[in-house]
């Protein structure tokens, strides 16, 4: 229990890390592209972020800046790319933060909601000495409105979170920690994942041949699971401009260039499914066929 500090979500849990270091002069490694939440956390404290591009591994350890506080990463499923980090990978990064005297923020978002991919450990499974802070929560499995999320981390950090929860928030409400705890002790929790894996895992397989059917316009990058796709246009493509456009039409997607430090890159972007029903699925994508014919033609 002195290594797990339960929090008001993973946001919150990530503000804290955000205070935390703050005054460490060094940078943030973070994935380019990565989720946009957490650097905006981070930039509110004035944390500075070093960029590392993503590709078909997700986050490239070998590009590592010389110096780095910490490297916030989402191996077991990259946001927003949806690729899994390899092994060789997982070691390296952990070797990395180690020799830099830095630690590394692992947030598992996902939580392995794809039933037909094979899970990996979680990074601080391979952890020995206290380097990986893994955040997590119960928003995609439960509810976001629950607002319960969590830091497991070497005891010491889990000390000063705790002060830092304490100045913000106190501690999560007791009744919500209380009936989680009841409805995880009662193996609910389990059986719940199991059916959405499975439930996610038909969605998955209708969008991944919808995309092949519908969309060959894009390229769907190398994504095997998670709960969205990442799909790429052509260099003239402006994702932001296609946004409005499909919007009209009631179909909504999350424009790329916002998931870029600096949101330079404009022809990705991320379209999930988990709100979808299996047999709406295909109509959406029919939506976007149609608009991206349309939009195409107009480049």
């Amino acid at each position: 229990e002195d290594e797990i500090l339960v929090t008001v979500g993973a946001q919150h849990a990530l503000s804290i890390i955000g205070t935390l270091f703050a005054e460490d002069p060094r940078p943030i490694a973070f994935e380019n592209p990565g989720y946009q939440e957490a650097r905006h956390m981070f930039h509110l404290y004035n944390n500075q972020i070093a960029p590392v591009p993503v590709d078909i591994g997700g986050f490239d350890p070998d590009r590592l800046p010389a110096e780095f506080k910490l490297a916030y990463i989402t191996p077991g499923c990259q946001f927003p790319t949806m690729v899994v980090m390899p092994d060789d990978r997982r070691v390296r990064v952990i070797e990395k933060a180690r020799a830099a005297n830095a630690l590394v923020i692992e947030d598992d978002y996902e939580i392995g909601l794809v039933g037909h991919v094979k899970l990996k450990p979680a990074l601080k499974s391979l952890d020995e000495d206290g380097t990986v802070i893994y955040v997590g929560s119960l928003s995609k499995t439960l509810s976001p409105s629950i607002r319960m999320g969590f830091i497991v981390a070497d005891r010491d950090i889990i000390k000063s979170a705790k002060t830092v929860r304490s100045l913000t928030v106190r501690h999560p409400p007791s009744i919500v920690q209380e009936t989680t705890a009841m409805f995880l002790a009662h193996g609910y929790h389990d059986a719940h994942i199991k059916n959405l894996r499975e439930i996610y895992s038909q969605r998955w397989h209708i969008m991944q041949e919808g995309i092949k059917k519908h969309l060959p316009m894009f390229s769907p990058g190398d994504a095997t699971g998670g709960t969205s796709f990442w799909l790429t246009g052509p260099e003239n493509f402006d994702a932001e401009v296609f946004a409005k456009r499909l919007q009209q039409r009631g179909v909504l997607i999350e424009p790329g260039h916002i998931f870029y430090n600096g949101g330079v890159t404009k022809n990705s972007f991320r379209i999930g499914f988990p709100s979808v029903a299996g047999n709406k699925i295909n109509t959406g994508l029919h939506h976007i066929s149609d608009e991206a014919k349309s939009y195409l033609e107009t480049l």
